[in-house]
C-alpha cells in the first residue's frame, strides 16, 4: 500500500473521514497541549526596537513539542505536508532540509464559488534522515516570523498505533488516537501542560481510566 492510501486508511480507522482542523475537535478521542509559556512572544532589539520572537519562548515550546514526541513510539511514522502551490513546496522543503517528498498528490475543488487547489506531500521517517528539530521549530515559528504556511498543515501519523501528532503552531500541539489506552500515558505524564480551556472535556474522556487503576 502506498503512503497516500495508508495515511488515509489509518486516519477513516481513527474516525476521521477527512482530516478537519483543529484536529482535537474532529477525533473520537485527543489530548490538547499548551506549547508556548509563560514568556513574552517578542522581544525587541537593535536601534528600531524592532520586533522578533523571543528565543526563550521558542526554546521552551520546541522542548515541550519534542518532549511528548519522544513519548510516543520511536519508529514507523508517516510525515504529511500540506501546501498551495510548487512554488510554497521548493521554498518549504529547501528552508526544512528534507528530501523531496516521496508521494504528492494534488487536490482540486470548488469553495464558494473560487477554486482551491492544495498538495499533500508524503514521506516515510523510516526511510529518510529526516531533520526533527527543523521542522518542529519551524512549525513554532510559522506564526511569529517564520514560514507561515506551515502554521497546522503538517501531520505525523503512526498507522500502526493509529495515533496522529499535530503541532499547529507556538500556542499548542494535538494528540489524537483511536484507542485512549494509546494516550494515558501522555495524560498522566504530562497533565500540567494540557490546555486549560479544554481539560473538562479531556479529563472527562480519560476519567474511565483512571478510575480502572
Amino acid at each position: 500500500m502506498n503512503l497516500i492510501n495508508r495515511f488515509h486508511k489509518t486516519i477513516t480507522e481513527m474516525g476521521m473521514p477527512i482530516l478537519e482542523n483543529p484536529i482535537f475537535y474532529t477525533a473520537p478521542v485527543g489530548i490538547r497541549f499548551g506549547i508556548g509559556g509563560e514568556e513574552d512572544v517578542y522581544i525587541k532589539k537593535g536601534i528600531r526596537r524592532k520586533e522578533h520572537p523571543n528565543p526563550v519562548y521558542v526554546n521552551r515550546a520546541v522542548e515541550r513539542a519534542f518532549t511528548i514526541f519522544h513519548a510516543l513510539p520511536k519508529k514507523d511514522w508517516l510525515l504529511r505536508i500540506d501546501l498551495y502551490d510548487e512554488k510554497e513546496i521548493k521554498e518549504t522543503i529547501k528552508r526544512l532540509q528534507i528530501v523531496d517528498p516521496q508521494e504528492k498528490v494534488l487536490n482540486e475543488y470548488e469553495l464558494d464559488g473560487e477554486k482551491i487547489s492544495h498538495y499533500e506531500l508524503y514521506w516515510s521517517l523510516n526511510d529518510i534522515d529526516w531533520p526533527e528539530e527543523t521542522i518542529i521549530r519551524e512549525i513554532i515559528l510559522a506564526d511569529i516570523g517564520g514560514i507561515n504556511c506551515l502554521a497546522s498543515a503538517v501531520y505525523l501519523l503512526h498507522p500502526n498505533e493509529k495515533i496522529l501528532y499535530h503541532l499547529y503552531d507556538d500556542r499548542g500541539l494535538d494528540v489524537v488516537a483511536k484507542d485512549q489506552r494509546k494516550l494515558y500515558p501522555l495524560y498522566e505524564t504530562f497533565n500540567a501542560w494540557i490546555l486549560d480551556y479544554d481539560r473538562e472535556q479531556i479529563d472527562k474522556t480519560f476519567k474511565y481510566k483512571q478510575e480502572t487503576l
